[in-house]
């Protein structure tokens, strides 16, 4: 379905619009505990650090959660 409405293979899961001092935003790709990152999910990941964001996989809600946290500084 997601296909279908425009969406590009790869894109990561969740984006935070916010900048910080050293990047423009922040990709956060959330994989199941056993999960893989697909060649194009790793490829999307590396063109957006390329292009200043931080971008990253993550295994489990609670990795993203501190990913979030300690991206922003929010402890």
């Amino acid at each position: 379905m997601l296909k279908r409405m425009g969406m590009t293979s790869g894109v990561s899961d969740l984006f935070f619009p916010r900048a910080t001092p050293e990047f423009h935003g922040l990709w956060i790709e959330v994989k199941a505990m056993n999960g893989k990152v697909s060649p194009a999910q790793q490829k999307f990941i590396d063109n957006m650090i390329q292009e200043g964001f931080f971008a990253i996989a993550a295994w489990g809600a609670d990795a993203a959660i501190e990913i979030i946290k300690t991206h922003y500084h929010l402890r």
